[in-house]
């Protein structure tokens, strides 16, 4: 059975030694997800649902974190991730950023291997409207740029402000929707989130 976001970061933390040149392997297991992929690479290349960024505070607590042409760690939220190092066959506890130079933050990806290991269901979303804050905010952010990038370039901060709720309007506009600003569950549904 997959383990959810957070039994699978339990695990990665309590793993100190090994996986040394095996940083897919030790994500697979993480999440329990059975072997698919021989490579990093092809394991982001297979994902259904991925989301590229640059910004490490873009990327959620919990999800498999790609960087580089071959390199996958878990994300711990936060711009952390717990990774392996093949230099010194030890796990840990890194910024995702401090890997920037040779590993350039790639994206992460809400599936792997051919299984869902994050999704919005995981979080509680609730209603989401200027003011909120958080990791919830910070998906309907990536979201909205990656959905609707010929006019949302929100910085992905995790604050519901002004620039987010005029997104949000202009999605529910499109989407033919009760314009009001208010990602609740009809707009979080319409983009694919609830």
């Amino acid at each position: 059975m997959t383990r959810s976001p957070e039994d699978a970061i339990a695990w990665a933390n309590s793993v100190t030694v090994g996986y040394g040149g095996m940083c897919l392997k030790f994500v697979r297991t993480a999440f329990d997800v059975p072997a698919q992929y021989a490579t990093a690479k092809a394991a982001w290349q297979g994902a259904a649902r991925r989301h590229f960024t640059s910004d490490p505070a873009a990327v959620p607590r919990g999800v498999p974190v790609y960087m580089g042409a071959n390199h996958v760690a878990l994300a711990l939220g936060g711009g952390l991730m717990r990774t392996t190092n093949s230099s010194t066959n030890r796990v840990q506890t890194v910024t995702i950023a401090s890997w920037g130079r040779s590993y350039p933050l790639v994206g992460w990806a809400e599936d792997l291997n051919g299984v869902t290991v994050w999704s919005a269901g995981v979080t509680t979303w609730g209603i989401l409207r200027r003011g909120s804050t958080g990791t919830a905010v910070r998906m309907l952010q990536v979201t909205l740029n990656d959905q609707f990038p010929t006019f949302s370039a929100l910085v992905v901060d995790g604050i519901f402000g002004p620039a987010t709720e005029a997104v949000v309007r202009e999605v529910q506009r499109l989407g033919g929707l009760t314009v009001d600003g208010i990602a609740g569950p009809q707009t979080l549904g319409y983009l694919g989130l609830a």
